[in-house]
């Protein structure tokens, strides 16, 4: 018997790597009590803040995290997502919410490292004082009727219908404070933003500007030069009242009536 030796063609198997899955965004849904005079506070770093006043005694949190793409490939995104925490601590009197991102690990050793963007969408009680401490965020704060205090290094601001004090700190944030109610004393410090002030028409306040080497204030109400530059500016205008203490460096004011 003949036994034939039959010569297969070699088969080639290239190994193929599955498409890592684009990096998926993560979601924290979150409604917690508060008392309508407790206080809330957010500590951010980058992304958005929309924070608006309501009639309810508690906080609806909505924030997302999403992907930074300027650094990184899909999986090193994906793990930067997974591993960016929101903090909640919250009672009755006071509720507190924080962005915690892990250690910056520069991907493949390149050097670049890029940590998610988070947004949050916000409803406090009206009467609520607020805090909001931030890096490079874009602040849209509306309808507080209690004590709103914004820390941010360059974020951009848009603050409307607010009838509480405002103590703003920015080194070169931009944007605009609109108050319907001019009661309480409320301070801006910048070293070189750009900041526009919008106080109700008519308004008394106690101006108190100080303005450095190469620091400006444009304004539109009685009393005030349309164009101030360095030095220090006292005025009572349309009557004087509550204190609007103004500070830059090299940055720019603009004081309107609305």
């Amino acid at each position: 018997m003949r036994i034939l030796a039959l010569s297969l063609p070699s088969l080639f198997l290239v190994p193929v790597s599955a498409p890592v899955a684009a990096a998926q965004p993560k979601e924290i849904h979150q409604t917690l009590p508060l008392d309508p005079k407790g206080e809330f506070s957010l500590t951010t770093f980058k992304g958005e803040v929309k924070l608006a006043a309501w009639d309810r005694s508690e906080v609806k949190l909505d924030a997302r995290i999403e992907a930074d793409p300027s650094c990184g490939d899909d999986a090193y995104q994906a793990e930067r997502i997974k591993n960016t925490e929101i903090r909640i601590r919250s009672s009755p009197a006071a509720v507190q919410v924080s962005t915690e991102y892990p250690q910056q690990i520069p991907y493949g050793g390149e050097g670049c490292s890029s940590a998610p963007f988070v947004n949050y969408q916000i409803s406090v009680p009206a009467t609520a004082k607020v805090q909001v401490l931030d890096h490079k965020s874009k602040l849209q704060i509306s309808n507080l009727r209690a004590d709103l205090r914004v820390q941010t290094h360059k974020g951009q601001l848009d603050i409307r219908g607010l009838e509480g004090a405002l103590n703003l700190e920015t080194h070169k944030g931009t944007g605009r404070a609109t108050f319907s109610k001019w009661a309480q004393a409320s301070r801006f410090e910048t070293h070189k933003g750009n900041l526009e002030i919008v106080v109700p028409k008519g308004a008394g306040i106690n101006l108190d500007a100080s303005l450095g080497r190469r620091g400006q204030l444009d304004s539109d109400l009685v009393g005030v030069q349309d164009r101030a530059s360095s030095g220090r500016i006292q005025k009572a205008l349309n009557g004087g009242g509550p204190e609007l203490q103004l500070t830059t460096f090299k940055g720019t004011f603009r004081l309107v009536q609305g």
